[in-house]
């Protein structure tokens, strides 16, 4: 393993909301890049519930405190991650536009790589999915063709959490990626999450992550570490009549 990854992202910025803050992503993303030998800064501006359109709006609380930590100072790497039901309906422009003003203002500051955190479907059953009359299928591809649309369009990166979610959840149905409230990540749901953004960041496979938080099954680590791998260098799961 090497010690030090010249011109890696050394500031990482998370900006979402529970599923950004659900057993501290940011935190546990930190510690297994620098298991990798990365040395990295993390910080967040998260708040429960909330929109990329409350974040990108100076005069939102969360928008607010966003604007000081930009002017304050300077991130190499951003994560955005939207309200985990608004890119799966059917007028996705609050998502889009959200999408499109936080890329604008963020590349104000710099150089600075934009990454999307593409979230998942909610578990079966769900009152959210019944809603809507969406399978755990059809929203992990409404979600995923929104974030690939609108990446094109702004030249982010998508960190394909969902895909690998599907990809676990479909395989393995025994691990517990969800809370009890089929929406939520477990612990394990997390780490699944960080192996994704830490692949799509850095370039470095998560098959050569020995890393894995306690509480994290040893042997159901492993087959996260290549649903992320399969995930982040695979091809687009979205097919043709969900594509935007």
């Amino acid at each position: 393993m090497e010690t030090t990854h010249l011109n890696a992202p050394r500031s990482v910025l998370f900006i979402g909301n529970s599923y950004t803050y659900c057993n501290d992503l940011p935190s546990l993303f930190g510690e297994l890049a620098r298991s990798r030998g990365y040395e990295l800064q993390v910080r967040s501006v998260t708040k429960g519930g909330h929109t990329l359109e409350g974040h990108a709006d100076p005069a939102d609380e969360c928008g607010a405190k966003l604007e000081a930590l930009l002017q304050s100072e300077r991130f190499d790497a951003v994560f955005l991650q939207e309200f985990s039901v608004r890119p799966a309906l059917d007028d996705k422009t609050p998502f889009f536009n959200a999408v499109r003003t936080l890329c604008a203002r963020l590349r104000r500051t710099g150089d600075v790589r934009i990454l999307l955190y593409q979230t998942w479907g909610r578990k079966e059953p769900c009152e959210t999915l019944d809603a809507h009359g969406w399978t755990n299928r059809e929203m992990t591809l409404r979600l995923a063709a929104a974030y690939e649309k609108i990446a094109a369009e702004q030249g982010c990166l998508v960190s394909p959490v969902g895909t690998a979610f599907y990809a676990v959840h479909t395989r393995h149905p025994e691990i517990a990626l969800y809370t009890e409230d089929c929406s939520h990540p477990s612990l394990t749901g997390s780490y699944l999450a960080a192996l994704c953004h830490f692949a799509s960041l850095y370039g470095d496979s998560p098959l050569d992550v020995d890393y894995a938080p306690a509480g994290v099954d040893s042997a159901e680590a492993i087959l996260l570490r290549q649903a992320a791998a399969e995930a982040v260098s695979g091809p687009s799961i979205v097919t043709d009549e969900y594509r935007l």
